[in-house]
């Protein structure tokens, strides 16, 4: 399904999908953008609904939205993104450049690949990477196998040429965030209404020229062993 605000002048949106009890799944960035104005949903059929946020977890960049009024549709199922290799055909569904109802095909182009988001709280986080082609819109939609289960959930491209955070379009580079993550993400947003992490309490200096992973504060910095490829790392909407 589309996601967008409540309010038809609002600019932005995006997709998600239902799961089991008529929750919604998608983006945080997606749902965060729209909250003020209130947000829509639009079934694949036409069918509208209000929705309001069971819960949202910037640092995973998911969210739960609850459905006003849900229509009798089949919940998308979760497969296990563990169980995905390199290779494995895939379709990513959603909504890019606001086309309703597109899917794209592709094939999963590495696993456990790490991408850096941008906002505030995101975490550094270990993706699914697919040639299918994803574009602003398509955030917060499923990555699907050809059986129809969520291996991911669409959140990011990297995109040639643009400044950070400008979103440029499909290069064949797109990541989803993996359903064993998404699944314990989402148990626990609708169970709780948030989450909980353990903090080892380290504040990264994200503006150090220094080579690698500079942890600041304490007694000094630590400087790790990672070079952080420069990359215009773009959320999909």
């Amino acid at each position: 399904m589309s996601i967008r605000s409540a309010d038809p002048s609002a600019p932005g949106g995006g997709s998600g999908f239902v799961i089991e009890g008529d929750y919604v799944v998608t983006n945080d960035h997606v749902s965060s953008a729209l909250a003020d104005g209130g947000i829509q949903v639009e079934y694949s059929n036409g069918s509208l609904s209000d929705t309001t946020v069971v819960g949202a977890d910037p640092s995973s960049d998911l969210a739960v939205l609850s459905l006003a009024d849900p229509i009798d549709v089949e919940p998308l199922e979760f497969g296990d993104s563990e169980a995905v290799v390199v290779g494995d055909e895939v379709i990513a569904i959603g909504a890019p450049l606001g086309l309703e109802g597109t899917v794209t095909q592709g094939i999963i182009s590495a696993v456990d690949r790490p991408v850096s988001p941008e906002g505030s709280g995101a975490s550094r986080f270990y993706a699914l990477q697919t040639d299918a082609a994803i574009n602003p819109g398509n955030s917060g939609g499923p990555l699907v196998d050809l059986q129809g289960r969520v291996i991911g959930v669409n959140s990011m491209i990297y995109t040639m040429g643009g400044s950070m955070g400008e979103a440029t379009g499909s290069i064949g580079l797109g990541f989803a965030i993996p359903s064993a993550e998404v699944q314990s993400v989402v148990d626990q947003l609708i169970e709780n209404e948030s989450t909980a992490y353990a903090d080892m309490g380290a504040e990264f200096d994200l503006q150090s020229p220094v080579a690698g992973a500079v942890i600041a504060g304490g007694s000094g910095a630590w400087r790790g062993a990672v070079r952080p490829p420069r990359r215009a790392w773009n959320r999909g909407t």
